[in-house]
């Protein structure tokens, strides 16, 4: 059986780079994408994938900055530390 996580994110558009600002809950992320025609939650997810390394998936939150994710199998811990490890490097 493999878990599922969810996980809330607030995002910040417009940024000058793709940031882990905040690993805290909710974790908090800098977009470079305006919120503009569905570009940051592809960002979003585009950069999440990338990061974990397995599919990531928009739950809700499709015009909000406040947004949960659906991770696929990972547990919290695991995705925690993963970001933790990528925050300063982003």
């Amino acid at each position: 059986m493999t878990d599922n996580t969810c996980l809330e994110i607030k995002v910040k558009p417009n940024q000058p780079k793709f940031k882990i600002i905040s690993v805290e809950n909710p974790i908090t992320i800098g977009l470079k994408s305006k919120p503009e025609k569905n570009h940051a939650n592809i960002e979003l997810i585009r950069m999440f994938t990338k990061i974990l390394k397995t599919p990531v998936k928009l739950v809700s939150g499709n015009k909000s900055k406040n947004k949960t994710i659906e991770i696929e199998s990972m547990t919290k811990i695991q995705v925690l530390e993963i970001l933790k490890s990528n925050k300063d490097n982003s």
